[in-house]
């Protein structure tokens, strides 16, 4: 999606999530997670506060600047516009990892327990990196986006 105008990348990522819809949940999520592995990366975007200054999910596809945060903001954006997020609560997570001194921002999905964007291009269970990790804020989806 680098060499696409803001319109044709909208389209694209439309295109996109109806596709998901074709999808198991699993399946859907690990194609997020690699789509979302290829956008252009940015150390710094977005702020973890407040919260009510980020993006919406044309705004975030449209200016085409992705730091970890802003990524896992766009995996659940695509996630909650598409049918699956009917049956499944999706939240952004912030955790300080103790174990490094870092903040990681994750799409957590439940029921299941899934974690994008902790790992690269990788979808985890929930229970495989609770250690060192202490939750600072959690954002429900539906908070952060209006269908």
């Amino acid at each position: 999606m680098l060499d696409l105008t803001p319109q044709q990348r909208l389209a694209e990522w439309k295109k996109f999530r109806l596709s998901l819809d074709k999808n198991k949940p699993e399946t859907a999520l690990k194609k997020i997670s690699n789509f979302w592995s290829r956008v252009p990366y940015v150390d710094h975007y977005l702020d973890r506060l407040p919260q009510n200054k980020w993006p919406g999910p044309w705004e975030l596809l449209y200016n085409n600047h992705y730091c970890d945060l802003s990524r896992a903001l766009g995996m659940l954006y695509t996630w909650q516009l598409t049918k699956h997020a009917e049956k499944y609560n999706a939240e952004l997570r912030i955790y300080h990892n103790h174990c490094v001194n870092e903040q990681a921002n994750c799409f957590c999905i439940n029921p299941g327990g899934y974690v994008l964007n902790l790992e690269f291009n990788t979808v985890l269970k929930k229970h495989s990196f609770n250690r060192g990790f202490e939750l600072i804020h959690t954002y429900p989806a539906n908070k952060l986006i209006e269908k």
